[in-house]
């Protein structure tokens, strides 16, 4: 599959219904649902290992996934961050937000030094983007860290 390919995959099938999954979890989550938040989470871990059972995975997806197990369990989610970088890679597409949001995983689960590279990185592949969005929310992580 080419990236091409791969990328309009992603934009025609997956995002409408990662949006849709998010939307769900976010829902569960606003209302204080527990039980209903974990269904919904699963459902979104079922899609994810649907899509890469086809050989549909994205790093976009893999980072979505990683970002909802982070508000769970930090440690379980670096495996996602890890594998959403190395797709992004394959891609060559921007992994700056990959590497924020990893960083403050890292932060959370105790790697204090992984996770200042992380974000040391992220900022800078941000900055380069001019994303400022993405260069307030590491200066952020890093702000908050260094307050604990």
């Amino acid at each position: 599959m080419t990236t091409e390919d791969r990328n309009q995959h992603f934009f025609d099938v997956i995002n409408p219904e990662l949006s849709r999954l998010a939307g769900r979890i976010c829902e569960a989550s606003a209302i204080d649902d527990r039980v209903v938040e974990q269904s919904r989470y699963k459902d979104l871990l079922t899609f994810y290992e649907e899509q890469v059972a086809e050989g549909f995975w994205h790093p976009s997806l893999t980072e979505s996934l990683a970002d909802f197990t982070a508000s769970r369990d930090a440690q379980a989610s670096l495996h996602y961050y890890r594998l959403a970088l190395e797709q992004a890679r394959e891609l060559e597409s921007d992994s700056y937000t990959i590497l924020i949001a990893m960083a403050e995983a890292l932060f959370e689960a105790g790697h204090r030094e992984q996770a200042e590279a992380c974000l040391r990185d992220g900022r800078a592949a941000a900055l380069q983007q001019e994303d400022y969005k993405y260069v307030q929310e590491a200066d952020n992580i890093l702000r908050d860290a260094s307050a604990s």
